[in-house]
């Protein structure tokens, strides 16, 4: 909003106080103000900020000498002396609280020691969402927003806290061509970086379809996708795999039962596909690497959907299409006719 530029709105706005022996030496924003752009500055990287809850998209935040402070595992408060406060810690942060960090209601007070015995991190730092589900489109995407403003020499830093992936972060720095990149996990619960930089609301569906194919460019840079495109049908977590196989031969689709576990692997089967078939899971993260144009049919249960990759289709330029099935026995049973006739609808479409 144009008043978050104003210093004089700025001034005016309710604030909360951090306490640092007993007297209230640094100020910072209450969780619900707007951000000033007096006492440090954010970079619009392809999509300008739009306003309303969760509707700022590609926003990279930079700030010198901030503090980090982790309360919940994966997820970290930045604080600077100059009254930035972002990513609120979260309601359910327990004690025990790191030593010289208190708290009171749902204030949170660090004593001047702690800040002053913080660990320093030297040198430019970029600060990585945690993945909640997928490390290439939750961690990978806001990198690569980052990365044409980054130092060659800029180290990233990881939240403590990541769930298991089938492929190291380090696999997939090196297949967007991000490997010269240091990786470093953030090491303490309250830590001082001299330089940092870190996305603002990178959720998937918040990405910009231009910092989604400008993530596509790069893989396909370093792995060009093959000239020769196959159609291919992935079976993970459908029917029985008669069903399956019969499917695939009536619509000339290649039957692929286990998808290769190498992310590099995985990148090039998705890139040489024209056409996929697959059901609603994880596994259509990797969409992201498929050629502008490919034909997606995604399978899901007649009672539930969720538009995660029709979004993601639709911002990479896919054709995309769902495909409700009936469950037997706790699986997916698609039927040959339904297919027979969405591909029809799919071909008028196009």
């Amino acid at each position: 909003p144009p008043a978050a530029a104003d210093p004089a709105a700025f001034d005016a706005a309710a604030t909360a106080c951090l306490t640092l022996q007993g007297a209230p030496e640094y100020r910072f924003l209450p969780i619900a103000a707007s951000m000033s752009t007096r006492d440090w500055f954010y970079t619009a990287a392809t999509t300008p900020p739009l306003t309303g809850r969760h509707s700022a998209r590609n926003i990279l935040l930079r700030a010198e000498d901030a503090f980090l402070l982790t309360l919940t595992p994966g997820r970290s408060t930045i604080l600077t002396r100059e009254g930035v406060l972002h990513a609120p810690p979260l309601p359910d942060a327990r004690p025990p609280y790191p030593p010289g960090v208190s708290r009171e209601a749902d204030t949170f007070f660090i004593t001047a020691s702690s800040l002053a015995e913080a660990p320093v991190l030297t040198g430019p730092h970029a600060l990585l969402p945690a993945a909640a589900q997928s490390t290439l489109l939750e961690t990978l995407l806001p990198l690569v927003l980052m990365a044409p403003h980054l130092p060659a020499d800029t180290t990233l830093l990881l939240p403590d806290s990541q769930p298991p992936e089938p492929s190291p972060l380090a696999d997939l720095l090196t297949l967007f061509g991000l490997a010269h990149f240091r990786i470093q996990a953030v090491p303490a619960a309250l830590c001082r970086a001299q330089s940092l930089i870190w996305p603002d609301h990178c959720a998937p569906p918040q990405v910009s379809a231009d910092t989604l194919r400008a993530a596509r460019s790069r893989a396909h840079a370093v792995q060009p996708p093959p000239e020769a495109r196959r159609r291919i049908f992935l079976t993970g977590g459908i029917a029985d795999p008669v069903r399956c196989a019969t499917i695939a031969a009536n619509l000339g689709y290649r039957l692929v039962d286990k998808v290769p576990a190498d992310q590099a692997a995985r990148a090039a089967l998705f890139a040489g596909a024209s056409a996929i078939i697959a059901v609603h899971g994880r596994l259509l993260d990797n969409l992201l690497f498929c050629q502008a144009g490919t034909q997606v049919i995604e399978l899901t249960p007649l009672t539930a959907w969720r538009p995660r990759y029709a979004r993601l289709s639709d911002q990479l330029g896919l054709t995309h299409a769902v495909l409700p099935c009936a469950v037997e026995r706790d699986t997916l049973a698609p039927d040959t006719a339904d297919f027979g006739r969405l591909l029809r609808i799919m071909r008028a479409r196009r």
